[in-house]
């Protein structure tokens, strides 16, 4: 009598597939270090207002998982752009009737705020590290527009008044290098790093491709 035999297949989800991918790479892992910096940042193109497309960048940073060259981390930055102010005058219609001079004075400033993951590469030992870093992310710039129009006498015209905001997304592709220097009995080391990120976003209905240069000084622990 021939006893049947069941074959069981196991099935693998999408989940646990992940899940098997990261297991091997979050084992041996060194403790969490966590890096803040601040610098330049040139954000120019037909992203935000096209004038307001420079200022200051503070990014913050925490290492994941380390390996002997390689640093899977995530980081967050937040790019604070220079303020764009025009003023102009004009004839326009008054709200009381008939036309007279109309004072424009509007100011317009962009803040981006991004989230990525990124991918370092450097030596495994040494006071002075050289490394080159590669990554991902997703940004959105919020543009900020006010305007006020006043008459000859001062008074605010509400139909021409409006303080709104737009934002803009894009996804990021990092390419960029630093160092890091860890003097003798410093808790913390100290980096400088340059990155140069394209931004692919929309724009008129269609893709758009910008670069983001940034240079940041900071500090590791």
């Amino acid at each position: 009598m021939r006893v049947p035999t069941i074959a069981i297949r196991p099935t693998l989800t999408r989940g646990s597939f992940l899940l098997l991918l990261l297991m091997p790479a979050a084992a041996p892992a060194t403790a969490q270090q966590l890096s803040l910096g601040a610098g330049y940042t040139r954000m120019e193109g037909r992203i935000g207002d096209s004038q307001s497309d420079h200022g200051m960048i503070v990014r913050l940073g925490v290492d994941l998982v380390t390996r002997r060259y390689l640093t899977w981390g995530l980081d967050g930055g937040v790019e604070r752009l220079n303020e764009v102010h025009r003023q102009s005058t004009t004839t326009c219609f008054l709200p009381g009737g008939g036309t007279g001079p109309c004072h424009f004075d509007s100011r317009n400033r962009d803040t981006g705020w991004s989230l990525g993951t990124t991918l370092r590469i450097a030596p495994a030992e040494g006071s002075v590290r050289p490394y080159a870093v590669v990554g991902l992310g997703y940004l959105t710039v919020r543009e900020r527009n006010r305007q006020v129009v006043t008459d000859d006498t001062g008074a605010t015209l509400p139909n021409f008044t409006y303080d709104a905001s737009f934002n803009d997304q894009a996804l990021q592709g990092h390419l960029g290098a630093g160092v890091t220097a860890r003097p003798a009995s410093w808790p913390v080391a100290l980096y400088a790093e340059g990155r140069m990120t394209r931004l692919i976003h929309n724009y008129s209905g269609g893709i758009v491709g910008n670069w983001n240069p940034t240079i940041v000084v900071g500090v590791r622990r």
